[in-house]
């Protein structure tokens, strides 16, 4: 099904994207730091117009191909966190959620760009590029990358150790 984000438009298979979700394995299986166990836990917090956007596209919110637990925010209350999930499908338009840095035009050195992403609840956003980083083996083809930069609540039962 098509959908336009903002500038992004993209064509997703949410069923095949939902069947090799429901055989992966949840973030935590893979890393054990209290930025996962957080990103994992907080996912049950986060709000229902994320989790009905992830629901919709067939991504399962626990099973992120990468987590990045970037700063402690509120005194520890928040945590920002950029990572990535994995989508069957193909991004349409030009527009890619990462840019060359400087003014060279084959650059090696790319940066996330937060003006490109699309706002899916407040503090939550989502960007799409066609480069995959970390693809998984049995992941079906073709597949788009979409990046993630969110807010979410600090809920584990110890202090946040990123403050």
């Amino acid at each position: 099904m098509r959908y336009l984000f903002g500038e992004y438009k993209v064509d997703i298979n949410a069923e095949k994207t939902r069947l090799f979700y429901d055989k992966a394995k949840i973030i935590t299986s893979g890393c054990k730091c209290d930025g996962c166990c957080n990103y994992e836990q907080a996912s049950d917090y986060f709000p229902n117009e994320v989790k009905a956007f992830f629901e919709e596209i067939g991504v399962d919110l626990k099973k992120a191909a990468e987590i990045i637990p970037y700063a402690a925010q509120k005194e520890g209350k928040y945590m920002l966190y950029g990572g990535f999930y994995h989508i069957c499908g193909t991004k349409e338009s030009i527009n890619d959620a990462w840019k060359p840095e400087g003014n060279a035009v084959h650059s090696q050195i790319f940066s996330l760009d937060e003006d490109e992403m699309y706002s899916i609840a407040e503090n939550y956003k989502i960007g799409f590029s066609s480069y995959c980083n970390l693809l998984e083996d049995e992941f079906p083809m073709p597949a788009i990358q979409m990046e993630i930069l969110f807010t979410s609540p600090w809920v584990l039962e110890k202090e946040n150790p990123y403050r």
